[in-house]
């Protein structure tokens, strides 16, 4: 199969791959929200009164309203009287970031969240509350008491739901479905490219690039699961469920730069890539211990990060670009996988900051984020899968290469420049083992009298079955006409004796059976002990004449001439 065809085709499974998963994912998500819609649910958005510390309250509604940033230490207070909508078993689902949380029907206090944690100087993040709430709810005051924990920390509140234990799993599947795809399409690359790069015996560079991209693609699940609040399914600890959402944004700058130095050939762009990954490796580590130790928490880095993200996007997108104008394929898809996740990663930094500051003029509130990694993860597997393939085709035509180079075409052997060579090495590497020579009898007589086609036939027939003897224990090659060397590596004598053994009771087997064709050899062999001064062509020429001498006896024994 040519290259080109292989690599369409590879293009084109990556294509079908990801329309299929895109419309598995739509249609999904549509049954999985038709499902959802059949189920009683209060929704408390319109008339909610707002008041912000002891300002005068405001009627508001939650779907538009934003406010202006609010301090470290501000309390937002959020009522409504609950109406007269009968929830079995209700559960109320509060979507807030950095606050302390209290709850209260008609002063009852309900529920209340996160004040000690404050106190003690630890940073509360992401919150996606599921609160159980009494059924007998119809016409009590709800009240809400937020207090702001951090600098930054949001300008708008989502709308608030009261809907039934059960549905509420299905709720914030349904509302969140086509991120929780691709992060399970993106987790189950990520764990599989994982092990598969970790089961290598050899870790290579090809390797590493492997490493990186399922590294980054769990990152990325991580962080989509956590932003959209589907975590909270699995891990209910809001303080490791906000710790995992940074770490999904900052640590997966890392295999990304990583990923892109790997793939670099240009020196200069891989010092930048390494350096972007050393970078963020310190800092990430600084941070981590920062923010443990009580300090600075992981939300106030968030700009300078973002910094990084648009710097290290530019610096990717320019590399991809030079790679782009020298043509090469894998970097194509690649370019274009980055160019789409580079526009999707800055509108997304624009929607976040427009719909924070600006929500009432800014109603666009769906991410793209998730079609973007699966994009740009898809397009760094395929140029992973086009380097493997190059890779292939290069490795079949050095050993094409070296077949031409190294093998004698009609017996199927080594030929003598291999034979050289290896004698070479073990002379270089002072490897010992024995040293064993062939001479097929009667090549001559064969030749002269039925044509050396035939002549060919014999050396065929003799070099398959020493081939077969040799194999698993040594090499054998073609020295040249009917000359023939095999090496056994070792000090084993038992070893070449109970090989020569066999061979003569293969070549006893095939003459059985072969009457027209029969086969006879004379060998001799030699040790090469492989000590500092020892020449390995005088071991060599040892085995010559050990070989002449048992030849003297099989041509006397046997009758059959001696050439």
């Amino acid at each position: 199969m040519k290259k080109s065809v292989v690599e369409n085709s590879i293009r084109a499974f990556f294509i079908v791959l990801f329309t299929t998963a895109l419309l598995f994912f739509l249609v999904a998500n549509g049954l999985f929200q038709k499902k959802n819609r059949a189920g009683n649910e209060i929704t408390v958005s319109e008339n909610v009164l707002f008041q912000l510390n002891d300002e005068k309250a405001k009627r508001v509604n939650l779907e538009e309203y934003s406010f202006a940033i609010p301090e470290v230490g501000d309390t937002i207070t959020l009522t409504k009287v609950l109406p007269n909508v009968k929830v079995v078993q209700p559960v109320m689902l509060l979507n807030v970031y950095h606050s302390a949380v209290e709850v209260y029907l008609n002063d009852d206090k309900i529920y209340r969240y996160g004040q000690e944690l404050y106190k003690q100087g630890k940073m509360l993040g992401h919150e996606y509350f599921r609160i159980p709430i009494n059924e007998n709810y119809a016409g009590k005051e709800l009240k809400i008491k937020l207090t702001i924990t951090e600098k930054e920390s949001y300008t708008s509140i989502e709308p608030i739901s009261i809907i039934n234990a059960e549905d509420s799993y299905l709720n914030t599947l349904s509302e969140n479905f086509l991120a929780l795809m691709a992060s399970l399409t993106l987790i189950t690359i990520g764990f599989v490219g994982l092990i598969a790069s970790l089961s290598q015996k050899k870790y290579d560079r090809d390797t590493r690039t492997l490493t990186w991209i399922s590294w980054f693609a769990i990152g990325m699940s991580l962080w989509m699961l956590c932003n959209d609040g589907v975590i909270y399914l699995i891990v209910p600890d809001f303080q490791i469920a906000s710790i995992l959402e940074y770490y999904g944004v900052y640590v997966t700058v890392i295999p990304v730069s990583l990923f892109f130095a790997n793939i670099q050939t240009n020196r200069y762009y891989r010092w930048v890539f390494l350096g972007f990954a050393s970078f963020m490796s310190i800092a990430v580590t600084l941070l981590t211990i920062v923010h443990l130790s009580g300090g600075v928490h992981y939300i106030f880095w968030v700009p300078y990060i973002q910094i990084v993200m648009i710097l290290l996007i530019a610096f990717i997108i320019f590399t991809l670009f030079m790679s782009f104008r020298q043509n090469e394929p894998k970097q194509k898809v690649l370019a274009y996988g980055m160019f789409f996740m580079g526009f999707v990663i800055l509108f997304e930094l624009v929607r976040f900051n427009m719909y924070k500051y600006f929500k009432d003029f800014f109603a666009f509130n769906i991410s793209l984020v998730p079609i973007g990694m699966l994009i740009f993860v898809f397009s760094m597997i395929y140029s992973y899968c086009i380097k493997i393939l190059e890779r292939y085709y290069d490795e079949a035509e050095q050993e094409l290469l070296e077949k031409l180079a190294y093998m004698d075409m009609l017996t199927n052997t080594y030929n003598r420049n291999k034979c050289e060579r290896i004698m070479e090495e073990m002379e270089a590497k002072k490897e010992s083992g024995y040293l064993i020579n062939f001479d097929l009898n009667g090549l001559k007589f064969v030749n002269d009298n039925f044509g050396h086609d035939q002549g060919d036939i014999l050396l065929k027939n003799f070099s398959k079955i020493l081939r077969n003897t040799f194999q698993g224990r040594g090499v054998v090659g073609r020295m040249g006409g009917d000359e023939f060397l095999g090496v056994i590596y070792g000090k084993e004598e038992e070893k070449v004796i109970g090989t020569l053994m066999d061979l003569d009771r293969n070549i006893a087997m095939w003459n059985q059976s072969h009457a027209e064709e029969k086969i006879s050899v004379s060998y001799g062999y030699a040790f090469y002990a492989g000590e500092k001064h020892e020449k390995i062509r005088e071991s060599y020429k040892k085995a010559d004449e050990n070989m002449y001498e048992f030849k003297k006896e099989i041509k006397q024994r046997e009758g059959i001439p001696s050439r």
